[in-house]
Order: C-alpha cells, then sequence, then structure tokens
C-alpha cells in the first residue's frame, strides 16, 4: 500500500493477548509528530508522506531530540553554523560532512510542502545510496595507465605492473 506507512500504523485497539499486531489506520486522529502537515488538513497520505515521516526520523537519529518542531530547529543551526551543537553526543564522533549531509538530507524530505520534497523513487533512493557509498577521491592522473585511464598496481609489484601495463 503505497503512501500509507510509518505515521498510519498503531497498535490493535483491545488486542490484549496480541500487542504485536498493527493495523493499518485510514484516518488520522490527534497530531501525530511523524505525519505529513499536509495530510493533516487532507487527511490523504501520499508516497510524500512517508519521505516526510523519513525526514523526521533522520532528524531524530542525528540530534536524540523529540521529533515535534524538530525540523525548524536543525534549520536554524544549519543556517546559524552551529549544527555540531545539536548533534546527539551519545551516538559518537559525527564527522562534520556526514553530519552536515544526514541534516541536509533530513530537511529535504521533511519540508511542509509536499510538492517541494524529493521523491520516494528515486531521489531519496539515490540519496541514500551517496550517504552510504565511501566518499569517492579522484585519482591523480600519475597513477593512471597512459591508455586505459584505470588506476596502476602499487608500484611494489612490478611483474603485476609489467603485465597489467602489456594488458596481459
Amino acid at each position: 500500500m503505497q503512501g500509507r506507512g510509518f505515521q498510519h500504523l498503531q497498535i490493535c485497539p483491545g488486542e490484549s493477548h496480541a500487542p504485536h499486531l498493527l493495523q493499518q489506520q485510514h484516518r488520522i486522529k490527534g497530531r501525530f509528530p511523524y505525519s505529513d502537515p499536509e495530510d493533516r488538513i487532507t487527511g490523504e497520505p501520499t508516497a510524500k508522506s512517508d519521505v516526510y515521516a523519513l525526514g523526521i526520523i533522520v532528524l531524530q537519529l542525528l540530534t536524540g531530540r523529540p521529533p515535534s518542531g524538530l525540523a525548524a530547529e536543525v534549520h536554524q543551526a544549519v543556517l546559524g553554523g552551529t549544527l555540531s551543537s545539536i548533534l546527539d553526543q551519545t551516538a559518537g564522533d559525527w564527522p562534520p560532512m556526514v553530519a552536515s549531509r544526514l541534516a541536509q538530507f533530513g530537511l529535504c524530505c521533511s519540508k511542509t510542502k509536499a510538492r517541494d520534497r524529493l521523491e520516494l523513487a528515486p531521489e531519496v533512493l539515490r540519496e541514500l545510496e551517496q550517504l552510504l557509498a565511501p566518499e569517492a577521491r579522484p585519482v591523480p592522473s600519475f597513477f593512471l595507465c597512459p591508455i586505459r585511464q584505470v588506476p596502476l598496481p602499487a608500484p611494489s609489484d612490478f611483474l603485476s605492473a609489467a603485465i597489467f601495463v602489456a594488458g596481459l
């Protein structure tokens, strides 16, 4: 069921013998902090509703703070250059570049208007893949084979280097 995700699952009421069962709710009740602000008005969740919830969850994992008002708080910290002051220190050391990229991702997902958010596929998927990928560092040109334009093997292995260059 596309568009009916994180924010619409609840423990089944009256099921004391099976509290682990979840039931899909079609009406949004209350002001659940992960629910899309536009869903609160229209009552119609979309795939972008799940993107919103994901953004809030990412920001919460990054900061360790409650979800209500979190996007605005992170946005102010990013603008003010104080993101490091609101990071969850109990989660370990956040490399500044990783924290910044996660904050930007969370903010892009949790924009108030659905039309301003990332698309679930392919944008969210692509962003997550880039966040998980190790930083790509360009190989200096003097480490590239001039013919094949691929990195040369380590110079300590002269035989392998000769075979590599010869293309054998």
